[in-house]
């Protein structure tokens, strides 16, 4: 049988501001507004890649429009007119890179800190990372070579690489970072004062909000999971 041309579908949705309860049964807190992620990897065909996404948190920030962001490797996506960075680029139809914010227990985004840099500037970073780099010219990136195996080979390692650098010469707040390809898929996960986690995906269906990758106790991801499954687009 013919093999299936990867592809990488991205799908951009405008910001929505949407209210909901924020008190759900048994005290349950419930965020009103929180960005979200769905990932849908292999479920059309091998070495497919499905994303659909909001903006939802801060319905005032200002943005552009998707637009070429950078022309070598070209990236296009929205850009954050207040900081500058971007939450979602995609690179020449080979992969995706996307941020969400990350909350505490309480819900609350994490304090703005004049000594860290924009999130949407990691995601620039990543998702530029150059695929030639020497591999014993970043020595911060070279401490994480266990996660070979996360990253894979090419610009799927490659943006790891660029990852853990980019943790290393700036501070970041909370945040969950993905790198998406029909290759390799994986997260990055990073919470106050804490290392970064790398975990990589596995086909099917995954949500992300403000919290962990397919979280069962976040009503909004477990909700969308629930509806996900065994979902197949036509």
């Amino acid at each position: 049988s013919r093999r299936a041309s990867p592809r990488v579908s991205p799908r951009v949705s405008p910001r929505v501001s949407r209210r909901v309860a924020l008190t759900g049964a048994g005290g349950l807190n419930i965020v009103a507004h929180m960005c979200t992620l769905i990932i849908g990897r292999d479920v059309l065909v091998p070495g497919s890649i499905l994303l659909a996404a909001n903006r939802d948190e801060d319905a005032g920030r200002p943005s552009d429009p998707p637009g070429v962001l950078c022309g070598t490797p070209r990236l296009v996506g929205g850009r954050d007119r207040r900081a500058g960075g971007t939450w979602l680029a995609v690179r020449e139809g080979r992969a995706v890179v996307a941020i969400l914010n990350r909350r505490d227990r309480s819900g609350e985004p994490a304090s703005p800190a004049p000594d860290h840099r924009s999130r949407g500037s990691l995601v620039l970073d990543v998702a530029a990372a150059g695929e030639e780099e020497p591999s014993g010219s970043v020595p911060a990136a070279d401490a994480f070579e266990p996660l070979r195996a996360t990253a894979g080979d090419g610009l799927s390692r490659a943006a790891l690489r660029r990852a853990v650098t980019a943790l290393a010469e700036a501070r970041y707040a909370p945040c969950t970072l993905l790198f998406a390809s029909p290759q390799a898929c994986w997260l990055m996960t990073l919470e106050s004062d804490e290392g970064p986690r790398f975990e990589p995906l596995e086909a099917g269906w995954h949500v992300i909000t403000h919290a962990d990758l397919d979280d069962a106790g976040e009503p909004r991801t477990a909700r969308l999971g629930r509806e996900l499954a065994g979902f197949k687009p036509g």
